[in-house]
């Protein structure tokens, strides 16, 4: 039998069930917590007091851990064990694919500049 060193976690119980939570309530809590962002970045330039700001933030931390956590449980819900690939994946492709596209990657050559060159520039505008 392996003894448990310090910093180790037991294994996850194969027969994970997930918290009863019907789709109508998964969307019913993505939708406030949008609202709370979008209410959030609102009232945050009024924002005139560090320690109030700092509390507005907070509560918009609050409202995409939830966005994250509820989007999480349906990929798991949907996808069971294939849900890692979905949990992983797709972020880090997504963010090499925009910035391959921006020619931002500085493993790839530029095609052509991003910006016109001056003379280009007072060609156009004439």
């Amino acid at each position: 039998m392996e003894e448990k060193g310090e910093g180790m976690l037991p294994a996850p119980s194969p027969d994970i069930t997930l918290p009863s939570c019907s789709l109508a309530q998964s969307l019913w809590a993505l939708f406030t917590s949008s609202l709370a962002i979008s209410l959030v970045f609102a009232v945050i330039p009024f924002c005139r007091d560090v320690k109030v700001l700092a509390s507005v933030m907070a509560l918009a931390g609050l409202a995409m851990g939830c966005i994250d956590t509820v989007a999480n449980m349906q990929l798991v819900r949907m996808y069971q064990k294939d849900s890692a690939v979905f949990l992983q994946l797709p972020v880090p492709m997504a963010v090499l694919m925009l910035l391959s596209k921006e020619r931002l990657l500085t493993c790839c050559p530029q095609r052509r500049p991003l910006l016109l060159s001056a003379d280009e520039l007072a060609l156009e505008t004439q």
